[in-house]
């Protein structure tokens, strides 16, 4: 079989075309995840700065309505966004704070805080690893001044 010049300048052509358009495709499918992947961890940097905002809030103001309900607006957020491991230790955070706030004496006080602290840090250090923030060494949170 002899092929022609024509024929083999043809088929050449017709081979490029068709993977010129398997790039185009596969470009397309490669950008549109890469912009979901970035569109949903903006998404839950929002969310996970909000919460934090909230908290800082909420010991600021206890009894104040508003703050409350921003507090419980970003952690429902957070539950559904949050990977497992920060959620873990968002509720171990968040029962780090009711236990604190049950402590009667200056030494269970002082647990507590340190307990809070322990607990914030691995918190925050989770939400920076589902944000792909990774550190070699993050420091230990020191709490300024704990619930009033």
């Amino acid at each position: 079989m002899n092929l022609t010049v024509e024929q083999i300048s043809l088929a050449v052509a017709v081979i490029a075309t068709i993977s010129s358009a398997i790039v185009a495709v596969i470009s397309v499918i490669l950008s549109n995840r890469n912009n979901s992947i970035l569109l949903k961890r903006e998404l839950k940097q929002q969310h996970y700065i909000g919460y934090i905002q909230a908290l800082s809030e909420m010991t600021q103001q206890k009894n104040n309505n508003e703050n409350l309900k921003n507090f419980a607006s970003f952690r429902n957020k957070l539950l559904v966004v949050a990977s497992n491991k920060a959620i873990k230790h968002m509720l171990k955070y968040e029962e780090a704070i009711r236990q604190y706030e049950k402590s009667t004496s200056d030494q269970e006080r002082y647990i507590a805080t340190k307990n809070q602290a322990k607990c914030l840090t691995n918190f925050v250090k989770a939400a920076r690893k589902d944000l792909r923030i990774v550190e070699i060494s993050f420091p230990e949170i020191e709490l300024l001044s704990v619930g009033s």
